[in-house]
């Protein structure tokens, strides 16, 4: 694995757009550059270490443009990294798991939309819950549509209002 230095200059030159993602599969060492599997990998180092910057890598790995060959989303993994409160990286897998459209994500993701992480505690908007609740919507089905119903009774406002307009959205495809 690249030194955390490294993947740092490295996530913020691919975040000014300095660089590109086929630049950062240049600087993986030789053997990792061809692992389908690289971005889980990457992820479970993460979790073993608990370190947000190596989540932050392999969200980037795994949302790259060339995810097909360089990523194999795991969608327990991502359940059980959307649940730590370690990273700083909730929001990017809430909205990978939509995009995903992982059944199996709906527990973590119902879960995560009634959490308020400390990082994110000046968030009165609660964006995080609407990723999750826009990934509800996404991933469809009578059990995310159950708990879009459970979230459109929230007491927070935010998280009404947003899983009441995506059931509205849901409603409207069926």
């Amino acid at each position: 694995m690249l030194p955390d230095a490294k993947k740092m200059d490295l996530l913020r030159a691919f975040a000014k757009e300095e660089i590109t993602f086929e630049d950062i599969i240049r600087e993986l060492p030789s053997e990792l550059r061809n692992k389908s599997d690289l971005a889980r990998q990457v992820l479970e180092f993460a979790i073993s270490r608990e370190s947000p910057l190596d989540v932050e890598f392999g969200m980037v790995l795994l949302s790259s443009p060339l995810h097909e060959f360089y990523a194999s989303p795991d969608i327990d993994q991502l359940c059980r990294l959307l649940l730590f409160d370690w990273h700083y990286s909730h929001e990017d897998i809430a909205v990978h798991l939509g995009k995903l459209r992982a059944s199996e994500a709906v527990e973590c993701l119902f879960s995560t939309a009634s959490r308020i992480y400390e990082y994110l505690d000046y968030d009165e908007t609660r964006q995080l819950a609407k990723k999750c609740i826009e990934s509800l919507a996404q991933i469809g089905g009578k059990n995310a549509i159950s708990r879009l119903v459970d979230l459109a009774g929230d007491n927070d406002q935010y998280v009404r209002r947003y899983a009441r307009n995506a059931l509205e959205r849901v409603m409207q495809r069926n």
